[in-house]
This record gives structure tokens, sequence and C-alpha cells, in this order.
């Protein structure tokens, strides 16, 4: 049998892990997010240690993890309110909030409230994690002014 060449043999591995899978889960998207590292890092022609593999499989399940538990809490009965009038206040408070911002700001807020990380939004919409923290704070300034 041939040997596949690192990190190849990782991602074969990662392949047959979630093949053996029946279910989606933590682990699973973990390993998925190691898998789409190991891609990136091919593309930037900097192959990934095991041992860099394996911390980010853990480091991806463990932030599904959270996010799983963060939907549990604040999602739990979310589609049928008690009391009707408290969705439709919610609603024109948002829709206040998003004619004050930009097209780009309110993609941002958005995705951040649905739990996307910084890293994930730089890519998406441009800049570095560092320049959008700043950029959110801002905005939740901003926001906060308006509405007091």
């Amino acid at each position: 049998m041939v040997d596949t060449p690192h990190p190849w043999d990782a991602y074969a591995s990662l392949q047959t892990t979630l093949q053996r899978g029946y279910q989606v889960n933590d682990r699973s998207w973990g390993t998925e997010a190691a898998m789409d590292r190991i891609l990136v890092s091919l593309q930037d022609d900097e192959p990934l240690a095991s041992d860099t593999i394996a911390l980010v499989t853990a480091s991806a399940s463990r932030k599904e993890r959270n996010r799983a538990k963060l939907r549990l809490v604040h999602l739990a009965g979310s589609e049928s309110s008690p009391n009707p009038e408290n969705s439709v206040a919610a609603r024109q408070e948002l829709g206040i909030v998003r004619s004050k911002v930009s097209g780009k700001d309110w993609f941002l807020l958005r995705h951040m409230a649905e739990g996307r990380s910084y890293g994930e939004l730089a890519g998406a919409l441009g800049g570095t994690p560092e320049k959008l923290r700043v950029r959110v704070l801002r905005l939740r300034r901003k926001l906060t002014t308006i509405a007091a």
C-alpha cells in the first residue's frame, strides 16, 4: 500500500471519520472545520502539522458546543411568544436600527447576533477581525445613543 503524503493522509482520515458517523454533532462540525483548514493551508502552501489539525478539530468542536448551548438558552420557545405585542415591538425596534445603519453594518450586526466570529466575518466583509471589533464597538455606541 502506498503512503499518502501529509496532510492528505490526515484529510483522508478525517473523511473516514465523517463517513462512519451517523449524526451531525459538535464532533462532525469540528472534523469539517479541520478539513477546511487543511485545504486552506494547502492553498497558502503552508501544510499544517498533525497536532495543529487536532487542535483545530477540538477548537471547532468546542465552539459548536457553545453555539448549541446558546441556541438552546436563547432560542427555546422563540417561535411562539406568549405576548405578541413584545414581538411586534422588537420587530419595530430592529426596523429602526436597520434604517440607521448601512447595509454592510446591518450584515455585520445580524451575523454577529447569530454567533459568527470576527474571523469568519472578516473574510466576507474585508479587513481584519480587529477592525471589525472596533467597527462593532462604534456601531453599538452609536445605536445606544440613538436609543437613549
